[in-house]
């Protein structure tokens, strides 16, 4: 070899073996974060995922290393209150915007991006995500509408909830969950009559019986079943609102 083949052989061996070392950090600071998620412990694989994100090299994995990131930062703010958990949430947030600006096109990443934003409480701009989902998955959104209904659910947004899983239905008129949930979410609206008796809201007997419909042995058909059962019980079976005027007198 001369003595110029000799320097680019030396220099193409010392770039493989910083790739090769690169790649091995990689690997295992993934791997480490992975497991970490498997075992909760949210924190330590937070802190591997950045570490994977800061040696990658492959432009390939960098949103699929980001995404896991965000998903562990967003079950690790779960697990924090208050001002920690806002900023945790909000690190997640941040995450999920860099892996939509790598993968525009991925409907589960605007999925996820939504329900982290719906978390802190950004409904309106988790409602645009969700639009985008479904705009590159037709058929999966109901799904993602769902999803978010289930999330404001556990936290105490009836009403919005409502609004998500009639919005899953209108995209996915087969989703039997989606309307078993519907129906659970117009019935805890449900007024009283005079005499104690519950007054269902409109749609909520017809959601409990599109679902037996739908999924007769479904994983909430006695649910749903039970709920027929006493809203037939009750005297009223359409809802009447009690702040209305009442009717005039004929003369």
């Amino acid at each position: 070899m001369t003595p110029e083949q000799v320097v680019a052989f030396e220099k193409e061996k010392k770039e493989r073996l910083e790739k090769f070392s690169k790649d091995k950090a990689v690997n295992d600071a993934y791997n480490a974060g992975m497991q970490a998620v498997e075992a909760k412990q949210y924190d330590v694989a937070v802190d591997s995922f950045k570490k994977a994100a800061d040696a990658n090299t492959n432009a390939a994995n960098t949103s699929v290393i980001l995404a896991h990131l965000a998903e562990a930062t967003t079950s690790l703010a779960a697990t924090k209150t208050g001002a920690d958990h806002d900023a945790a949430l909000q690190q997640a947030i941040d995450a999920w915007a860099r892996v939509i600006a790598l993968a525009p096109n991925e409907a589960g990443y605007h999925n996820n991006y939504a329900l982290a934003m719906a978390r802190a409480g950004k409904l309106s701009d988790a409602g645009v995500e969700l639009q985008k989902a479904a705009t590159i998955d037709p058929a999966g959104g109901g799904k993602y509408y769902f999803n978010l209904g289930a999330l404001l659910v556990n936290v105490g947004k009836n009403e919005e909830a409502t609004d998500s899983f009639k919005k899953a239905i209108e995209l996915t008129p087969d989703y039997a969950e989606a309307y078993f949930q519907y129906g659970n979410c117009l019935m805890a609206k449900a007024q009283l009559s005079p005499d104690g008796k519950t007054i269902p809201p409109p749609g909520a007997k017809e959601a409990y019986e599109k679902y037996i419909q739908l999924t007769p042995n479904g994983p909430n058909a006695v649910g749903a079943k039970g709920m027929l059962d006493f809203i037939d019980s009750q005297i009223q079976t359409t809802y009447v609102n009690p702040n209305a005027p009442p009717p005039k007198k004929k003369k």
